[in-house]
Order: C-alpha cells, then structure tokens, then sequence
C-alpha cells in the first residue's frame, strides 16, 4: 500500500490512486531462503525446492545424497522403512 492507501497490483509501476513509485524489486541477498531451496550453480539463481530445473537457465537441480556417501558420526541412525517421516521408533541407545 502506498500512502494513498489505494489497493495496487504488483504489474503497476506507480500507484492508480497517487501516482506514487512502487516498491523496487529486491535483490536475491534479501530474499529468505526456505528448507529445500536451492541456488543454481550454474547461474546463481535461487529456485523454490519444488523446481527440478533452474528457471532462468534449465541446469538440472543438485542431486541429493544417498545415506551410503555420507559418513555415520556418533548418534546418527537408519531408519527401517528407509524413510525420514515414518512414525517408526528411534533405536535404544548402546
């Protein structure tokens, strides 16, 4: 809203009601990332994580590890099913 307090949808330039400027866009610095997303490493681009291709140059999204690539540390556990959301319990600790 601008100080008119006129309604104005985000493709107008200036306000309908004052001809105020609108907002300026903002830089990929002020933009939160959420769980999931991820920047292109081809042209830097943040994608939503339910992109699988880079909207701005098609570059494929990072592949996801497998539980065998990644090293165990103390604490870490597999789950049965092979899964992160199943309500299988958590093993006793040895």
């Amino acid at each position: 809203m601008c100080i008119c307090n006129f309604l104005n949808f985000s493709r107008n330039k200036q306000c309908r009601g004052c001809n105020e400027d609108g907002p300026k866009k903002v830089g990929m610095g002020d933009v939160e990332m959420k769980k999931g997303d991820w920047t292109c490493s081809q042209c830097n681009f943040m994608n939503f994580s339910r992109n699988i291709r880079c909207l701005k140059c098609k570059a494929e999204w990072p592949k996801r590890v497998s539980a065998e690539e990644v090293e165990m540390e103390k604490g870490d556990w597999n789950c049965e099913q092979n899964c992160l959301r199943c309500r299988v319990a958590r093993p006793k600790r040895q």
